[in-house]
């Protein structure tokens, strides 16, 4: 079994309420790091979202996203995308 960050993932926000990764073999869905209930966020216990037509709701995550859910960058952010 193979560490998420190992498989290089793009990291991304979702309708500013989920932080997720999506795999380049898997690229119309995103895997759930962490949703916030309180905006309307997916739950990672939920299993993956599917995001074909909704990439325009997306941006790229930044340190700043992972420490707002909770989430340490570390492992999954390079040093030098904080």
């Amino acid at each position: 079994m193979h560490h998420v960050a190992s498989l290089n993932p793009s990291y991304v926000v979702l309708r500013e309420h989920t932080l997720g990764f999506i795999l380049p073999d898997f690229p119309d869905w995103m895997g759930v790091l962490h949703g916030s209930v309180l905006k309307g966020g997916h739950d990672w216990k939920n299993g993956p979202v599917h995001i074909a037509g909704m990439k325009d709701q997306m941006r790229p995550a930044l340190k700043a996203d992972f420490d707002e859910y909770g989430v340490c960058w570390r492992g999954h952010l390079k040093e030098t995308d904080r």
